[in-house]
């Protein structure tokens, strides 16, 4: 069913289509990838200059680059499924799955899975064990995960930890 302005009433009344909260994701996850390179003020500005300078990419490194997307979000959610950007974390002496996908979680495990495209099979062979041991990891780094911080030695702290722990598993 189709609404008044032609896009599907589903759709509009999807909170992330709304806020175009999936295209902030989207666009975090190629800037992402060249913070540390390009990075000097805010991250919000940053990815809004990211976002210019993306507009004038032609039509051939756009399929490019969605295709290098889709694959790496697949490998998130065929290795971590529902749980794949969540974090674990402490809530009233309780540990527990946040309810909904974090940034804090998001931007550096898309980070690290797309440098291990390459090793998907070995990684989804390994995805029991490494769905069993990801809770210890939260747990061990919470204070890396945990909080807003978005400062630069923040978010390398958490690639580097990330990194490590998917690196174990091949």
């Amino acid at each position: 069913m189709e609404g008044h302005d032609g896009i599907h009433t589903e759709r509009a009344a999807n909170k992330l289509f709304k806020t175009m909260y999936d295209v902030e994701l989207v666009l975090r996850f190629f800037a992402y990838r060249q913070k540390h390179d390009l990075h000097t003020k805010s991250l919000e500005s940053y990815f809004d200059r990211f976002l210019e300078q993306g507009n004038y990419l032609n039509q051939e490194v756009l399929d490019n680059l969605a295709s290098f997307f889709n694959r790496t979000i697949d490998l998130a959610f065929d290795l971590f499924e529902e749980q794949a950007f969540q974090l674990y974390r402490e809530h009233k002496g309780k540990w527990a799955w946040f309810d909904r996908a974090t940034v804090a979680v998001y931007d550096p495990m898309m980070l690290v899975l797309s440098q291990h495209l390459d090793k998907r099979e070995i990684l989804l062979s390994q995805k029991e064990l490494i769905n069993s041991e990801i809770e210890e990891f939260y747990k061990e780094n919470y204070a890396a995960f945990g909080g807003r911080n978005v400062n630069e030695l923040a978010l390398k702290t958490r690639e580097d930890l990330l990194e490590i722990f998917i690196q174990r598993f091949f």
